[in-house]
């Protein structure tokens, strides 16, 4: 059988000795040339043993062993069976040599044969029937005993079957059942509803198919069974035409029960197989039982499965309960009308009725015996089926799993507390430098502020000299409140949207003597003329470029220097300030363009660093609506200013790298928005972001018309933000 989970026997590999009993079983005189692993089983260890006769040809050997008081009957019972198999079946079964004990190890025992070479291919219907024809025909009627059973125990795997000797057919496959429930409950533990099921298959449906074959004048001729034909144990030989059968667990019993393991889908034999052999002996009468007599001797290889794989696949048990249920719903209805004794003209066994299942239907927990008239050929499409829902509950589970955690993971930067900066921080408060871009207005002064008050210096980059001088005033004011006055700020004029490559390294070199540690790549917005929110073909070429420049080559060229200088310094941090306009804004497309390039940017310089090791921990923000000197018309309620959102963002941007997130949303009514648009069919996103476009654009004539801004300012000095 299918190799299991509990290991019982001794290791062997290449090159080792042989026990010297074992080489007492091989030819006298010769020598071992080779020793070496062959087949693969948890339940006993295999080996190939080549020797060289004294004429010097060449012979080959099988050997297993196993250990412990089981390893011995397993050994014993194979060799017996493989023994009676060899004798009425010569030609497809390897020829036992003996089975003995170690010399050095009395504790390891071993079975011993002709070594077969064997391919891996699935037998066809054909062969499989015509060498399991052979071994029953040869076999039939030449028991000695003229009885059901085996004069050994023999094993199915690992686990132990009762050959006991039986008169009647019947009574020995409940005997044989029996010990195989009994086994399943000690591996499993008690189930009051499979223990339901099994009397009633037991003292029941085993009578109901079995015992028509013993009466009314009919009678089993018992031939030697295999027990074990899956496809692992009969396969095709490599140097000639024919199948090579072995590991039996052989007992004396009805032909028809080594069909039994062709109705199982798990094994692949399925019906053909079976059409194919009776093709060679026909069903025995009454013949109209036939599919629930295979159904019942099925169970065995059910039962067997459940007992193997019990601390792996509890699926197998499962099966189990559904094929009991099926085959008593099957026997059920198929039952002779009346009530009372049908035991007339059946040598004495009793025939049950229908009426008497109501005994045992009352202890079954949700039976269903309802009528079942599929046929064997549809046992594989209700495998199937069970697979088929195991699997999706599978996938479900996974599902479920994997949204909790997501769901956990999105939110764990409210709820968990939160993480200060200070792992940024050289050696202590002022010690460190942050770089903040845009950093004259809004979310980037904010920025500025808040990790001022956290210990950092300040490089404040902008392309107003006159709006940075105002803002480091404004920073060294507020921590000389807050008795922070060792504070340095430096302001670094350089225009985002004209800037070379040339510019921004010079810009970089001007910092060469500062120990910057973070970087807030914040600048961004719309280069264009108020309302700044135009359909794309109302823009202009050089407001196209402008906003390209302003919001992604800046940042990327800026990003490219200061990479080894945060890595140099590290541990260090980069905040990156996407949008949620990267989804595609009407109205602002070259804009949400280049956030949708913020985003990928700032991904993948994340992973570039991890990939490397170095200590510098990348993270985007994704920003909603935030009141800033340029966003000011049309904001919905909740929206923060820029200081707000910068505050919001520094408290989270700790927990958030030390979850190794690549992106954040720190505003919480930015996330919900986020996450609530995503879930929209694009329909109702379309019809939203259409009555957006149409309010921004209304409030901004209105704001224009009102005064609220000047279209004379420079739009380069102070481009809009678009969110």
């Amino acid at each position: 059988m299918e190799s299991g989970y509990l290991d019982q026997a001794e290791h062997a590999g290449e090159g080792c000795e042989l026990d010297d009993a074992v080489f007492a079983k091989l030819p006298t005189g010769c020598s071992v040339l080779k020793v070496a692993p062959s087949g693969h089983s948890l339940w006993v260890a295999t080996v190939q043993i080549v020797v060289q006769l004294e004429d010097g040809t060449m012979k080959e050997y099988f050997k297993k062993g196993a250990r412990g008081a089981i390893g011995m009957e397993m050994m014993r019972g194979t060799f017996e069976a493989e023994q009676a198999l060899y004798t009425f079946s010569p030609g497809q079964v390897p020829k036992p040599i003996g089975w003995g004990t170690y010399t050095i190890d009395p504790n390891t025992h071993f079975y011993l044969s002709q070594f077969v070479e064997m391919r891996e291919d699935l037998p066809s219907p054909g062969d499989w029937a015509a060498s399991v024809w052979e071994l029953h025909a040869n076999s039939m009627g030449k028991s000695s005993t003229r009885k059901f059973g085996f004069h050994v125990t023999t094993h199915l795997a690992n686990v132990p079957v009762n050959n006991s000797w039986n008169s009647s057919w019947e009574s020995f496959w409940r005997q044989q059942m029996k010990g195989l429930f009994d086994q399943d409950d000690r591996v499993h533990g008690m189930d009051d509803e499979l223990t339901a099921l099994k009397m009633i298959f037991l003292h029941e449906v085993i009578s109901r198919y079995l015992a028509p074959l013993e009466r009314e004048g009919r009678s089993v001729m018992p031939c030697l069974i295999h027990s074990d034909l899956w496809p692992g144990n009969i396969k095709p030989k490599k140097s000639s035409n024919g199948l090579c059968m072995f590991d039996a667990c052989a007992f004396w019993g009805h032909n028809e029960a080594d069909l039994g393991i062709c109705r199982n889908p798990r094994y692949k034999l399925g019906q053909p197989c079976i059409r194919e052999y009776l093709k060679r002996i026909p069903a025995a009468e009454p013949t109209a039982d036939f599919d629930g007599r295979n159904a019942v001797y099925a169970m065995k290889y059910h039962t067997l499965l459940s007992i193997m794989y019990c601390f792996k696949d509890k699926s197998f048990r499962q099966t189990l309960k559904d094929e009991l249920k099926e085959i008593i719903g099957k026997a059920a209805q198929s039952m002779p009308q009346g009530e009372g004794d049908a035991s007339s003209g059946s040598q004495g066994r009793h025939i049950p009725m229908k009426g008497e299942f109501s005994e045992y239907k009352s202890s079954v927990v949700s039976l269903d015996l309802t009528p079942n008239t599929r046929s064997s050929d549809n046992s594989s499409s209700s495998a199937t089926t069970i697979m088929l829902e195991q699997t999706l509950q599978a996938i479900g589970l996974i599902w479920i799993l994997y949204s909790a955690y997501k769901f956990y993971d999105a939110i764990a930067i409210w709820i968990l507390p939160s993480v200060s900066l200070k792992k940024y921080q050289r050696k202590g408060s002022y010690e460190s430098w942050a770089l903040v871009t845009g950093a004259s207005a809004g979310i980037g002064l904010g920025c500025a502020q808040e990790l001022a008050l956290q210990g950092f210096n300040i490089v404040l980059l902008g392309n107003n000299e006159d709006e940075l001088e105002d803002a480091r005033a404004l920073i060294e004011s507020e921590c000389l409140r807050r008795h922070k006055d060792e504070i340095a700020v430096r302001i670094l004029k350089v225009d985002a949207i004209t800037s070379t490559p040339e510019k921004v390294q010079a810009a970089v070199d001007n910092m060469d003597d500062l120990k910057i540690t973070v970087l807030v790549n914040n600048v961004g917005g719309v280069s264009a003329r108020p309302p700044a929110i135009w359909h794309l073909q109302d823009f202009t070429g050089e407001e196209v470029d402008g906003t390209i420049n302003l919001n992604a080559r800046f940042m990327a060229q800026l990003t490219r220097l200061m990479l080894p200088i945060l890595a140099k310094n590290g541990p260090s941090l980069m905040l990156n300030v996407s949008s949620g306009g990267r989804m595609g804004m009407p109205g602002v497309a070259v804009y949400s363009g280049t956030k949708g390039f913020v985003s990928s940017f700032s991904n993948a310089i994340a992973r570039e660093m991890k990939a490397e090791k170095k200590k510098v921990d990348v993270l985007c923000l994704v920003v909603g609506d935030v009141k800033t000197q340029s966003n000011a018309v049309a904001m919905p309620p909740g929206s923060p200013d820029g200081r707000e959102f910068a505050k919001a963002a520094l408290k989270r941007a700790g927990r958030a790298t030390q979850r190794g997130m690549l992106e954040m949303t720190p505003w919480f009514k930015h996330a919900v928005q986020l996450v609530l648009f995503d879930c929209m069919p694009e329909w109702m996103r379309m019809k939203f972001m259409s009555e957006l476009f149409k309010k921004k654009v209304e409030a901004h004539k209105k704001a224009k018309h009102e005064g609220s801004y000047s279209e004379q300012r420079d739009e380069r000095q102070s481009p809009q933000r678009a969110c």
